[in-house]
């Protein structure tokens, strides 16, 4: 989680570039890592993958841990934001733990 403090303690963190590159840098990781072993990924493949130049990577990142540590906080950030969402109005859980939409059509007995 330290990445998320230096991120929040860049001025620059709020600039749409730096956003739209590091969105860019964090897509690719990912990508890569559901390709390859993380060992195997490279600071250039992961440069290449996100259409950034190699030096624009470390302006951003000092090595591919703490890119691989903004995406791990960024998937977390998400979950937790999903955990805390209230039930949608429309759906139920049932006893069993399945979820079922309130007011479906029930199949008609014959």
């Amino acid at each position: 989680m330290v990445s998320e403090l230096k991120v929040a303690a860049d001025p620059r963190a709020a600039d749409a570039r730096v956003v739209r590159t590091r969105d860019a840098l964090r897509v690719a990781m990912t990508e890569l890592a559901s390709e390859l072993p993380l060992d195997s990924i490279t600071v250039r493949a992961i440069a290449a993958r996100a259409d950034v130049g190699y030096a624009t990577f470390f302006r951003h990142y000092p090595d591919k841990e703490a890119l691989l540590a903004d995406v791990a906080d960024k998937l977390i950030r998400e979950f937790q934001a999903l955990s805390e969402e209230p039930p949608s109005a429309e759906s139920e859980t049932s006893e069993d733990g399945e979820e079922r939409v309130a007011n479906a059509e029930q199949p008609e007995a014959s």
